[in-house]
């Protein structure tokens, strides 16, 4: 329940929800896979928390490498559908 004053949130209908979820999820992985790929993690010798330049250009490109892979793939199941 909101506070006095505060608007309440409309409930979403099952497909905007259902979009939602998707999104996180797809976030979700992006994140965990880029940085995984990208990030040194434990550095021997080193307290750094930190990522480095080099390490932040790598997540750049894997993040955009990511989403054009789930624009191209989102694409062809379009064009799919729309043969069906």
């Amino acid at each position: 329940m909101a506070p006095p004053g505060m608007p309440t949130m409309p409930a979403l209908d099952p497909m905007m929800e259902a979009e939602m979820q998707y999104r996180h999820d797809l976030l979700t992985r992006m994140f965990n896979n880029c940085y995984e790929r990208c990030a040194v993690v434990n550095r021997p010798g080193q307290a750094e928390s930190k990522i480095t330049v080099g390490e932040h250009a790598c997540i750049d490109r894997c993040t955009s490498k990511y989403m054009q892979v789930v624009e191209q793939v989102g694409q062809l199941l379009g064009m799919r559908r729309g043969e069906e």
